[in-house]
């Protein structure tokens, strides 16, 4: 398999080091055209969809994919996983060396670098919105 291949010949051992890949080593190695034509050129689409069994972060590539950020359930999946890894229990406690010492800078940026504004595009009005139009966030888990 192509994969498998471009691991070897990029000197990976773990799933983790497939982070490190870029849609230039994809060119580079003959693959763009896979790359471009089935994930729209993400590394983090293909490799999770490849790798399915594997929880890839797409903030811990070069690039999230276009509009990843666009969806709350990935802001917050975002910023829980932050709460964690910078061992605050809070999402007023996250300041912006947080999220750029993290692989936030793209989101931060996109709310003006104000952790603030990122933590309140939470509450959302779809958030609001869901519970009277009958669905319950843990019901989406079914759809």
């Amino acid at each position: 398999m192509y994969l498998d291949w471009l691991g070897r010949k990029l000197g990976f051992r773990t799933r983790e080091d497939w982070y490190r890949v870029t849609a230039k080593d994809f060119t580079d190695n003959d693959g763009i055209s896979l790359l471009g034509n089935h994930y729209h050129f993400s590394p983090y689409a293909l490799l999770s969809t490849v790798y399915s069994d594997y929880r890839y972060r797409p903030w811990l590539f070069a690039a999230v994919p276009k509009g990843y950020f666009d969806l709350e359930m990935n802001r917050r999946e975002y910023l829980n996983w932050l709460l964690e890894t910078v061992k605050v229990s809070e999402y007023k406690e996250l300041n912006a060396n947080h999220f750029t010492q993290n692989h936030g800078s793209g989101l931060l940026a996109k709310y003006g670098g104000s952790p603030h504004l990122v933590v309140d595009s939470l509450r959302s009005t779809t958030s609001v919105l869901l519970p009277f139009l009958g669905i319950f966030p843990c019901a989406l888990l079914f759809l």
